[in-house]
């Protein structure tokens, strides 16, 4: 650039100064007409304007006499140690960057090297360049531009030779290849990481922006120019009457503590990362700062909060018909992120740019973000909006008493339609109908409030007096009518008016409809406990369907079904999964059935492979269920709270807490709107959220839920039933965890006796109890008994379970920790590598894993084999990171 050309650009600079916005936008437009290149170094100039005006000519004019004096176009051709220059590809406020190759014959190199005179600039602002390549040399990243190498010319030009970075900007990127909203974010995370990257390392760029970071031909970003960065172990401070601070930094995305020099810290690049989120997601700035003086801009930062990029893509929209990747507007979330990193106040914007990125990645899985708080109702409606699942996660078992139920409360109104359907012609049943459902009017309520029971206990009465000379629909209504009690708790009611809606059937000889009954009164008896009646009415039920001439129907599905789940109840998983396969290859036969039975019927065998240890099988099937679920016409809240449950308690078992939290409190949330407060399943999600906190060390909040599970269940089906059992023994691990070893052992004790008395011989639920029992030997130091116990454990394990089961693998790692305490070594090595190995192939994130890692690092190294102890600490330190 000539000398004649830098007077024109500062004449047109000084005339465009004095223009507004939108007139200086114009002007450009006009000098771009007849001369593009003088066109855009003008723009670069106006982006980069700040604070006063005399103090922005000054600067330019430093930046303009420094350009003069060095003659850029003379320096094409020179050389720079082994450097040669071929052409300008830049200007920056800090120097020229040129592409350049190499010539001293030992490779083929093309690099991009910056170049700046010394007198140029204040001796800060050498130092600062000086800084740049140690900056540089320190942050070796794939997605930073790499530092080559650097040094002085023999004319004290100073001069940093880097990567060639071949790319567009990023929003140039975004717009060429009409990335999606998502694909946006994705490459904005991308560069998140690197600066995260460079903050770890102690470095703030400073200086984020579009232009320096650019995106390679294979969709990868480099960020560019550190050249203004700080580094935070270096003591230097701002200072907002320095010059150099004019040319340092871009206004429209810099922090407001930059802009009124205030102490740089690494905020001051996540307030830039939020400018540029806004830029990426709306194609606009959330403020635009050209031209202003610096009182404007102090005044827009004090009082002034920026349009929301929802609001802002609107208006792009209408102003200009276009939209970045196709997107018409934007989630509230993705405002509450940008608008969070964009705070005027440091300690209101996020902390780092991690807890930013941790936000997009939630936004991204449908999870709930932090800058939204953890209210309930919001963390359930980021699940309900979800209606895929990971395919990729890897399944625990689940010790719970209920299977995916039959009926749901929602589920009478269907049956009501459908019977009205099947009797048209019985003006009777229309009128039962309607006087069941429609019990508001005030004459009969007396301003009674009406709930679910007082219209199930009107029907019953109805019933016993209507609808006589129809006895089949009468059964059916029954049926449904029980199965609605059952799912409010009231098991006694469910079951009663279930029978005798069998006790119709078989006086009339109805088969099909007495088969679906009979189903139906499994369940119940099941969900009760009394697997010894569920399994003969489901005998019962068999007899009858092999007397039919065709047992093809919907109605012994049910029954195979039934059968799964008192299997998948009882742990034997095996037999559990074959009688869910017959179920469904009876609907595989028949040209029509409900589809909620393929949800219950998927996401029962999700739980049966999942309990069995067939992992990626066992989410298929749940994630099935779910879209099978989302795809019906009519809700089913029950059936997403028992399903989000199980997901919860899957992620629970894996260690993965924080996502499992919120699906637990999603599935509590709809329990206790939809069953009640006092419903007894609660006692199930109360249990395991009880547990989840145990595991979070959260000990007196884990307590609570877990207290209240037990006295649930207590009330409903006393002290002796398993359900009983069952939360006491989680009550009894808390307990353990808390040092209250007596109380303790004496719940181990009683829970132990219990299931001998209730459950099938050799249950996995009795070698869970035992290993928490011998857990809490180990504990006291009564290792003996610790031995015997989990010995035991291990039998039913092997037995039921197999090898590589996580509680056999858990049960066998407490058998070690006994066994290293009484002195025998060689069993319990052998045992800790088994259970290694079974752990780490399919539990890695799990603290057991860890644990053995660590046992056997300290084992091999009391024994002397150091290799061996070097190798499991080593896999121990990554756990730990992960």
């Amino acid at each position: 650039m000539g000398s004649g050309q830098l007077d024109e650009i500062k004449a047109l600079f000084d005339e465009a100064s004095e223009l507004d916005m939108g007139a200086q936008a114009s002007f450009v437009e006009s000098v771009r007409q007849r001369n593009p290149d003088l066109a855009s170094e003008l723009k670069e100039l106006l982006t980069h304007s700040l604070p006063t005006s005399d103090t922005l000519s000054d600067a330019v004019s430093a930046v303009a006499s420094d350009v003069g004096t060095d003659d850029r176009e003379s320096r094409i051709g020179q050389h720079l140690g082994p450097y040669r220059l071929i052409e300008q590809i830049g200007q920056g406020g800090m120097g020229a960057v040129f592409r350049a190759e190499r010539i001293d014959g030992e490779f083929e190199q093309q690099v991009a090297i910056k170049l700046i005179a010394n007198h140029a600039f204040s001796p800060d602002s050498i130092e600062r360049f000086r800084n740049e390549r140690q900056i540089l040399a320190r942050l070796n990243h794939p997605n930073i531009a790499s530092i080559l190498d650097g040094g002085t010319s023999s004319s004290g030009t100073t001069y940093l030779v880097m990567e060639l970075v071949e790319g567009l900007p990023v929003i140039e990127y975004c717009n060429a290849h009409n990335l999606s909203t998502r694909q946006r974010l994705q490459l904005f995370l991308e560069i998140c990481d690197t600066l995260e990257f460079a903050h770890r390392n102690l470095v703030v760029h400073r200086d984020i922006k579009p232009s320096n970071i650019l995106i390679n031909t294979d969709g990868n970003p480099k960020l560019l120019d550190f050249g203004i960065a700080k580094l935070l172990d270096s003591g230097e401070t701002s200072r907002p009457q320095d010059p150099a601070t004019v040319i340092a930094m871009t206004p429209d995305y810099s922090s407001p503590e930059q802009i009124l020099g205030l102490p740089v810290t690494t905020s001051c690049d996540v307030y830039s990362l939020g400018v540029l989120l806004f830029e990426v997601l709306t194609g606009e700035r959330p403020y635009n700062r050209q031209g202003k003086r610096l009182s404007q801009i102090e005044d827009e930062i004090l009082n002034t909060t920026p349009t929301k990029p929802s609001v802002a893509l609107k208006r792009a929209i209408q102003s200009q018909g276009t939209h970045p990747g196709g997107a018409r507007k934007l989630a509230s979330d993705l405002d509450v992120i940008t608008l969070a990193a964009l705070r005027r106040k440091v300690e209101d914007r996020y902390q780092s740019v991690s807890a930013l990125s941790a936000d997009i990645r939630s936004y991204l899985n449908g999870q709930p973000i932090s800058a939204k708080g953890r209210s309930f109702g919001y963390v359930a409606r980021k699940f309900l909006s979800r209606n895929r699942w990971p395919t990729g996660i890897v399944a625990a078992l689940l010790v719970t008493a209920t299977g995916a139920t039959a009926f749901h409360i929602d589920r009478i109104g269907a049956e009501r339609d459908r019977v009205i359907h099947e009797a048209q012609k019985s003006a009777a049943v229309t009128k039962y109908l309607q006087n069941l459902f429609e019990i508001n009017d005030p004459n009969q309520t007396q301003g009674k409030e009406i709930t679910a029971r007082d219209v199930l206990d009107r029907g019953t009465r109805r019933l016993e007096a209507e609808l006589v000379d129809q006895p089949e629909i009468r059964a059916r209504l029954l049926t449904s009518i029980g199965a609605v009690y059952s799912n409010l708790g009231l098991k006694k009611e469910g079951i009663e008016t279930t029978r005798k809606a069998i006790e119709i059937q078989r006086s009339i000889d109805s088969s099909p409809l007495l088969l679906r009954s009979l189903s139906s009164l499994a369940q119940m008896l099941r969900l009760q406990g009394d697997f010894n009646l569920t399994r003969e009415t489901l005998d019962e039920a068999t007899q009858l369907a092999e007397q039919m001439a065709n047992k093809d129907s919907e109605a012994y599905a049910w029954v195979h079904f039934e059968y799964g789940e008192l299997h998948l109840i009882e742990g034997d998983y095996e037999q559990s999964l074959a009688s869910f396969n017959r179920a469904r290859d009876v609907l595989a036969r028949l040209p029509d059935h409900d589809p909620e039975f393929d949800v219950h019927l998927f996401a029962s065998m999700g739980q049966a492979l999942q309990f069995g240890g067939d992992h990626t099988n066992a989410a298929d099937h749940m994630s099935k269920a779910l879209e099978m679920l989302a795809e019906l016409d009519h809700d089913l809240p029950v059936e997403r709270s028992v399903i989000s449950h199980n997901l919860a308690v899957l992620l629970h078992e894996l260690g993965r807490y924080e996502d499992a939290e919120p699906l637990y409190l999603v599935a509590l949330e709809i329990d206790e709107r939809v069953m009640g407060p006092e419903a007894p399943n609660l006692d199930i999600v109360a249990t395991n959220v009880g547990r989840l906190y145990r595991d979070m060390g959260d000990f007196e909040t884990s307590q609570i839920y877990l207290e209240k599970a037990v006295n649930i269940v207590r009330d409903i089906h006393g002290e002796e039933h398993f359900f009983t059992a069952y939360n006491s023994k989680n009550l009894a691990d808390l307990l353990r965890d808390k040092q209250d070893y007596s109380t303790a052992q004496a719940m181990y004790t009683k829970v132990l006796s219990t299931y001998k008395a209730t459950l099938e011989a050799d249950s996995p639920y009795m070698a869970s109890a035992m290993l928490a029992h011998a857990q809490l030997y180990v504990r006291t130091e009564q290792f003996d008994e610790a031995i015997k116990t989990s010995r035991e454990a291990l039998r039913i394990c092997n037995l039921q379970l197999g090898e590589t089961h996580w509680l056999t693998a858990t049960t066998k790692n407490t058998l070690a920790e006994a066994l290293i305490r009484t002195g025998v070594t060689t069993e319990a090595e052998t045992l800790l590598v088994e259970a290694w190995d079974a752990l780490f192939a399919n539990r890695p994130e799990h603290d057991t894993t860890l644990a053995i890692a660590n046992q056997l690092t300290i084992l091999y190294r009391n024994t002397g084999n150091q290799e061996k102890s070097r190798y499991y600490a080593q896999q121990a330190e990554q756990l730990a990171r992960q």
